[in-house]
């Protein structure tokens, strides 16, 4: 199981659209880490 997700695949678990991915790391309500020009998101954040 992979430990860090694409905000495609936090979309696809959390059934929202990937754009509200977005606004949510921008916004801190999800917290992820920038990688080069990529988000992600650790697994953990999730299972709040």
């Amino acid at each position: 199981m992979k430990e860090f997700l694409t905000p495609e695949e936090v979309a696809e678990i959390l059934r929202i659209n990937v754009k509200k991915v977005y606004s949510m790391l921008q916004s801190g309500e999800l917290i992820g880490k920038k990688w080069g020009r990529q988000w992600r998101v650790h697994r953990s954040q999730l299972e709040a």
